[in-house]
């Protein structure tokens, strides 16, 4: 896959405060990764440092294979903060604005106000906008120059939930044309539905990165089994390398392991162990978010 960012050993203070600490991770074309992370985390910072908003104190990161900074700006799109636009004027006068700071044509204006679902409205005065509608139009404002790569800073913050509904199917119908999206949120039903891949961040720290589309997220099972003697199957199941009991409930035991429930059947039947119930429950991402950020 082609390499869109490359972060390597990237670290920030302020004072006291290590707001980013040696983060090193790389971001590929079409991925929708997902930085997440409670509130004072370092994903603001990351995403500062690497649009050079915010100078790293040691580290680096390179954009497209190592293109300079201000070639690199010109192909990304950007939400950091609250959107800020000229109230009195209509979405398309924003817009227009928005080209000629650019330096880009205003051809795109009409086709990304209809991507946003804001082309009804695009005379309309900003003033008279809902908080969701901003956001919109400030999305709207990030494409309008087509670029390669989308940033985005917690993108449905201040939202209802119709609006964030509406922000996160936006975003995923974005990451269908083939943009590489990085997306900072605190809400970790925000990255599951919308991101393909997750780094988790806590204290300025990368904990953890991992796929959210395929085999990855599977990695570790969880698995509920019982059986007609509780105790012959707690004994085979003890002598198992690759496999944990997290909990014992009534009849039933419940595992972690990375081997399949098919793999686990073979292995007691094989032993005389025939199970009554077998069941896969697949590690939510709270629930894997959990455990790292408790760690």
């Amino acid at each position: 896959m082609r390499e869109v960012l490359k972060i390597t050993n990237l670290s920030k203070s302020y004072g006291r405060i290590k707001a980013v600490r040696e983060l090193s991770l790389t971001v590929f074309h079409g991925q929708v990764l997902g930085l997440l992370g409670p509130n004072g985390s370092g994903k603001t910072t990351t995403l500062s440092m690497i649009l050079d908003v915010v100078k790293a104190d040691a580290g680096q990161y390179e954009w497209f294979g190592g293109v300079p900074v201000t070639m690199a700006r010109k192909r990304i799109g950007t939400l950091l903060e609250k959107p800020n636009f000229y109230p009195y004027l209509s979405a398309v006068k924003n817009l227009e604005i928005t080209c000629r700071i650019k330096e880009k044509g205003e051809n795109r204006i009409n086709d990304v106000l209809k991507q946003v679902g804001l082309f009804q409205r695009r005379n309309s005065k900003v003033k008279g906008f809902s908080t969701g509608m901003k956001q919109r139009l400030a999305i709207a404002a990030s494409l309008v120059s087509d670029p390669d790569v989308l940033i985005l800073d917690e993108p449905t913050n201040g939202l209802d939930p119709n609006g964030i509904a509406d922000i996160r199917s936006l975003i995923r119908d974005i990451a269908t044309n083939g943009k590489t999206i990085i997306l900072a949120s605190h809400l970790l039903d925000e990255v599951e539905k919308v991101c393909t891949d997750v780094a988790v961040m806590k204290n300025g720290k990368l904990l953890e990165l991992r796929t959210l589309r395929g085999s990855e997220l599977d990695r570790v099972r969880v698995i509920e089994l019982s059986a007609g003697s509780e105790m012959d199957l707690l004994k085979i199941l003890e002598d198992q390398d690759g496999l944990r009991i997290i909990q014992s409930l009534n009849s039933m035991l419940v595992v972690e392991t990375k081997k399949s429930p098919q793999e686990i059947n073979r292995i007691l039947a094989e032993q005389g162990i025939y199970l009554t119930h077998l069941r896969e429950r697949r590690k939510t991402l709270e629930e894997q978010f959990l455990e790292l950020t408790n760690q």
